[in-house]
């Protein structure tokens, strides 16, 4: 049986489903398409010497964690994709919180020792609370550059932060390397929120942020950063109906920097995380390696179709540059 199969197998066994059963079909909707997070327990555990038992187990805390936060958020989105028009906001919300109770259960269940248990409680009921207080600035939508790095930092990283930590616990990791994984693994997170933000701003038909007034980090860079083309940008933006005013837009995105500000810091976040796992006493890195190359892969696709060569060595030396100029691709 492979992996998503047993993953599956155990969700649709949780106590939860037997007290709620409506719940099994979003579990059966999400099995589906499996969302990339849910196996990054898995590598982590493997990466730190953990079986396949102690991998699922770890992976279905996550998941369970995961799926509360997406209804969550896609009822404060009014995302249209979003369980709640299938099920209703009430249920949607009681499942979120339902979710919840089901992460803390397999930990609970598991067979890591009490002290284990309790730290690995402690982590995902610490990132519940950062989501959710992300989660608050996020629906006052950003503006600046300040508020929407601490929005990152509070809302996407705390879930990989954990899903890291969960893995390396579970696969039986010291509290020190598992807090050096959960570290790694909000890194990992600011990664994927970036590349999240790319992927909206630069896909067509336009993303949901166009037509809502959200900064995504391109959009913000193109109306915050002063550049020849921002005016026309910011009278763009009010009303992308039609295709020629989404590739109007999308161009002076390119042009100003925003998507060459985005990579870069999507990469200066990669060399990091090489730096950072080259440390750490795993006993096999390929795991970890591959769960960030994944992440990176498409913003090397994404560059190379803007006809940017991307160096043998890509080491970019600034941090949290700020959107005082622009940064460009290359």
């Amino acid at each position: 049986m492979k992996f998503e199969e047993r993953m599956f197998k155990f969700l649709t066994q949780l106590a939860v489903v037997a007290a709620i059963p409506d719940i099994g079909k979003i579990i059966e909707r999400a099995n589906q398409e499996m969302p990339p997070a849910w196996p990054l327990p898995k590598h982590v555990c493997a990466a730190v010497g953990g079986g396949e038992k102690e991998a699922i187990e770890a992976s279905i805390a996550i998941a369970c964690c995961q799926i509360s936060i997406i209804l969550i958020d896609d009822l404060l989105d009014e995302d249209p994709r979003g369980e709640h028009h299938r099920i209703g906001v009430g249920s949607a919300a009681n499942y979120a919180s339902a979710f919840q109770t089901a992460g803390i259960e397999v930990v609970l269940n598991s067979n890591m020792s009490e002290k284990t248990k309790l730290l690995a409680i402690h982590i995902i009921n610490s990132m519940m609370r950062d989501t959710a207080a992300g989660q608050e600035i996020d629906i006052q939508n950003p503006d600046n550059e300040e508020a929407y790095w601490q929005m990152v930092r509070a809302k996407s990283s705390p879930y990989f932060g954990a899903a890291f930590a969960v893995g390396a616990l579970f696969g039986g990791a010291s509290p020190e390397l598992a807090y050096q994984m959960k570290k790694l693994g909000e890194l990992h997170g600011e990664i994927v929120q970036i590349g999240d933000d790319l992927e909206d701003t630069m896909e067509s038909p336009a993303g949901p942020d166009w037509g809502n007034g959200r900064y995504t980090l391109p959009i913000l860079f193109a109306s915050i950063v002063e550049h020849p083309e921002r005016q026309l940008f910011l009278e763009i933006r009010k009303s992308v109906e039609t295709v020629a005013d989404l590739e109007a837009a999308q161009d002076i995105l390119i042009r100003c920097g925003a998507v060459g500000y985005c990579l870069d810091q999507i990469l200066w976040r990669y060399e990091q995380a090489k730096q950072m796992w080259s440390e750490f006493e795993l006993d096999d890195r390929s795991p970890v390696e591959a769960i960030f190359l994944e992440s990176v892969t498409p913003v090397w696709n994404l560059l190379g179709g803007l006809g940017e060569a991307l160096p043998e060595d890509f080491r970019p030396n600034y941090g949290d540059v700020t959107l005082d100029a622009p940064v460009t691709a290359g």
